[in-house]
């Protein structure tokens, strides 16, 4: 689930025909104080087009189950 996204940027623009390819980072994880069966990830995603350059940024945090023991 997602619980929040800021710091997005459209940092250039995107035409038809371009490829676009995308990574992400994480930058936080932390267990839910409420469900303690899940976590929330803090990452930051950017956008390339295929001459690398950027094209957006974001940042977001999400909830997700964790791994059973």
């Amino acid at each position: 689930a997602n619980l929040e996204y800021e710091k997005v940027t459209h940092d250039g623009p995107v035409f038809q025909g371009d490829t676009i390819y995308s990574e992400s980072e994480v930058l936080d994880v932390q267990e839910s104080r409420s469900k303690p069966d899940r976590g929330n990830v803090y990452i930051e995603s950017r956008g390339v087009n295929q001459r690398d350059e950027k094209i957006l940024t974001l940042r977001r945090r999400f909830l997700v189950s964790k791994r059973p023991d």
